[in-house]
């Protein structure tokens, strides 16, 4: 191939980053998966991000004889590109690397581009944490959450885990209602005495195996019937609804509207107390009907489809 004729796509979430290289055409011709390029994660915060989008971006255009020109359009979707300004300054990082024609947004946005008819409707992310994301038939793009407490995100599996701690918790120590919980995380934690609990979740919380062993503990419990699991979970399932709401009043979507599924916690299909409350939620709208899908491939080909879009929308303005 010669000239600018490469599409790339990118999906740097706070774990891992995946990188599509694509002809003009769509067609995937290498992939490469490696750790996380994001600001809030790396060290060195953006310039850590410079660090690794550079040495990542080296080795994937470098086992494939091309440079940064010959890429003709490219779609960074990055956690931690949540702000103008923090977007402005991962643009500036990646103009510097090279780029020229690009777009850099919220990953959240990738598995709308993926997982949408015609990559427009709603996206709600609950995954590692949570963030949902729409774009309407205009183009217009908006972000609700994925700010912590300031946007109330009560989703997401770190969330989830936390939630499932709080409740063992307060059976413990605040006159809390008898839950499940308490004897599945005594066994699978090793705890033996109640007041080791504090410093032994609180351990747990602090790592990515510890809180994706709490989520299976809240799977556990629902399963039995736990009633305070399962009114946790309801209340998971109803703040995710109403960021999906948010967003379409926010777009003034109306009539029909897809709503894209992604991230670990809604694609493994767990929590159906969840998941019930969040339909149930979405039905009681009126003047909209929401076809929700889950994602089933990898948020980072919305990336590709996305730069793709961008191309073929430039190449026609350009004849």
């Amino acid at each position: 191939m010669k000239g600018r004729e490469y599409l790339l796509g990118v999906d740097g979430g706070n774990t891992k980053t995946l990188y599509l290289l694509s002809d003009t055409e769509g067609n995937i011709l290498d992939r490469l998966e490696t750790g996380t390029c994001s600001h809030e994660a790396v060290e060195g915060s953006f310039e850590g991000s410079r660090r690794e989008l550079s040495r990542q971006l080296g080795e994937l255009f470098g086992r494939n004889n091309i440079g940064i020109g010959d890429v003709a359009f490219a779609v960074f979707g990055l956690a931690g590109a949540d702000f103008p300004r923090q977007k402005e300054k991962l643009a500036e990082i990646i103009r510097a690397l090279g780029f020229h024609d690009f777009i850099v947004d919220n990953d959240g946005f990738l598995g709308l581009k993926a997982g949408s008819p015609d990559g427009t409707g709603i996206c709600s992310i609950n995954g590692t944490g949570t963030v949902t994301v729409g774009i309407d038939r205009a183009g217009g793009r908006l972000q609700i959450g994925g700010l912590g407490g300031l946007s109330s995100d009560r989703a997401g599996a770190g969330y989830i885990a936390e939630r499932g701690a709080s409740l063992i918790y307060d059976m413990l120590f605040r006159l809390g209602k008898e839950t499940c919980l308490k004897e599945l995380f005594f066994e699978a934690f090793g705890v033996a005495d109640d007041n080791d609990f504090p410093l032994a979740a609180t351990d747990a919380l602090r790592t990515k195996e510890g809180v994706l062993l709490l989520n299976k503990l809240m799977e556990r419990a629902e399963e039995r019937g736990d009633a305070e699991v399962i009114a946790a979970l309801k209340e998971i399932g109803r703040s995710l609804a109403f960021g999906v709401l948010g967003c379409a009043r926010r777009l003034g979507m109306r009539g029909r509207i897809p709503v894209v599924l992604a991230g670990s916690v809604w694609t493994k299909g767990g929590f159906s107390a969840m998941g019930s409350a969040f339909s149930e939620v979405l039905a009681s709208e009126r003047g909209c009907m929401f076809d929700c899908t889950v994602l089933k491939q990898p948020p980072a080909e919305g990336a590709v489809l996305w730069a793709l879009e961008e191309y073929r929308r430039r190449a026609s303005a350009a004849c």
